[in-house]
């Protein structure tokens, strides 16, 4: 069972974002624009939307969420982001992941935890990404009364 007052440990981009009102829904959209907004500021070119990589991110999502697990890795099966984008065809040259569990507001909180977190900014603002997939899941498996989210966004860069 997950609990929201889990000291979580940062893996090369976890994070845990503060508990607040529940959105009533997430948009992929807006989180893209947002982050997109951000690497505009850093002169940094925008990140196509890649249906390949909203794909593997689902399949990341849905994850977690079978197998009851918050984590970069499966604990069990030892499967993480590489797989998931190796079964929708993408061949990357250098990806990353970014991950988030908590109630949020709206996109733009989700997007500023990310940001204060260093390993999330780091895959943010990496020059060398060009494609996102996005994945948003609610979590019913909770006690809690609220709606939680994990949120996984994934971060590419193909082989020419």
């Amino acid at each position: 069972m997950r609990y929201l007052n889990v000291v979580v440990i940062v893996l090369a981009s976890l994070v845990w974002l503060s508990p607040s009102m529940a959105a009533e829904a997430l948009d992929p959209e807006k989180i893209l624009e947002h982050i997109n907004e951000h690497r505009s500021s850093l002169d940094l070119e925008p990140l196509n939307a890649h249906q390949g990589l909203n794909a593997a991110a689902k399949l990341r999502v849905e994850d977690m969420l079978e197998n009851d697990y918050f984590a970069h890795i499966n604990p069990e099966t030892g499967e993480g982001p590489m797989e998931a984008i190796m079964q929708v065809d993408y061949d990357p040259q250098a990806f990353a992941e970014n991950i988030a569990m908590g109630t949020f507001q709206n996109e733009k909180e989700l997007v500023q935890g990310w940001l204060d977190s260093p390993e999330h900014r780091e895959n943010i603002e990496r020059s060398d990404m060009v494609d996102s997939g996005l994945a948003i899941a609610r979590d019913d498996n909770t006690d809690l009364g609220m709606d939680v989210y994990i949120v996984v966004q994934l971060f590419g860069s193909p082989m020419n």
